[in-house]
């Protein structure tokens, strides 16, 4: 799968900006039902796009003007800290965006671990 196409890129910067003004329970009723069924008929594998799905909404909690993640690290930040300082966590969604496009270069990243999760009547079968 191509992810640099328009019609791949498009479902994830919808949820990225839909992250930063609406909490990610909100986002996932909306935009789940729209984008697996998409993604299915594309043959992507549904693990990669939860995987991209989880990604992308910490990026929009992450990202100003209403990134809720922001209030929480304000919360739990020293007093001397400011809420400019805490919007400027370029560093942290820069780590994120590159795991993102880790994950959707190597699918096998997302997939492998879950395929060595299977339950034990399985194993004993072998």
């Amino acid at each position: 799968m191509s992810w640099r196409k328009p019609a791949n890129v498009l479902p994830i910067a919808m949820v990225v900006v839909m992250g930063c003004f609406m909490e990610q329970v909100s986002i996932m009723m909306i935009t789940i039902p729209i984008f697996m069924p998409i993604a299915g008929a594309m043959n992507s594998s549904h693990l990669v796009c939860g995987a991209s799905a989880s990604v992308c909404l910490e990026i929009g909690q992450l990202t100003p003007p209403f990134g809720l993640a922001l209030f929480v690290m304000k919360g739990v930040a020293p007093k001397e800290i400011s809420m400019t300082d805490v919007y400027s966590c370029r560093t942290l969604r820069g780590v994120q965006l590159h795991w993102y496009s880790t994950v959707i270069s190597f699918p096998a990243l997302a997939t492998r671990l879950p395929g060595f999760l299977q339950p034990a009547e399985n194993m004993r079968s072998r």
